[in-house]
């Protein structure tokens, strides 16, 4: 018997609650094959979803070419990002509107910017976006914790207060409302 994870549990319920709905970024070559790692979680995910968005079939369509190069260094990344895009573009003009550059962070966004010349009008520039940086991880921090360190005795669920004093404290929870749930 699978049993819902924490994550899992916290989801469904947003889901339930019509707060929350799930964008599956993935592909059918990784959802519809068990021996795809990649698509492990989606395909044995308890999540009572109705339908499955954004599953497509990228790489079973169209040609795909794939170049490697090696940089040293994020800003030399970042001006060879800058480089290949342009070329891009202007080996495909139409393409503007439509190509994207994925960033692994968020600090190289300065140096590809730097490195555009003025001839780009539309770009899609994504960046990775660390969990840590969310404000919901301290709460998620705290939750674990809280399960980490919980001690049974008997029946009797025993807990140390200061974590509890803590999660309900959590600017997470206390967001839109002007106090702590403990004074």
């Amino acid at each position: 018997m699978h049993y819902l994870s924490l994550e899992e549990k916290i989801i469904q319920y947003l889901i339930t609650e019509c707060k929350a709905s799930v964008y599956w970024d993935a592909d059918k070559y990784y959802v519809n094959n068990p021996k795809q790692e990649a698509g492990r979680f989606i395909r044995e995910s308890n999540l009572k979803i109705q339908t499955v968005k954004w599953v497509g079939n990228y790489f079973g369509e169209g040609k795909k070419t794939i170049e490697i190069i090696g940089v040293n260094g994020k800003t030399l990344l970042a001006r060879q990002a800058a480089v290949i895009l342009e070329d891009v573009l202007k080996a495909n003009p139409q393409s503007e509107g439509e190509t994207a550059l994925v960033l692994p962070e968020e600090s190289m966004l300065m140096p590809v910017l730097n490195s555009l010349s003025g001839n780009i009008q539309n770009l899609n520039i994504t960046m990775g976006f660390s969990i840590k940086d969310h404000f919901f991880y301290s709460l998620f921090r705290l939750l674990k914790k809280l399960n980490d360190t919980k001690k049974k005795k008997g029946v009797r669920l025993l807990v140390f207060t200061e974590i509890v004093r803590e999660l309900f404290n959590d600017v997470a929870l206390i967001q839109g409302t002007n106090q702590s749930f403990l004074n």
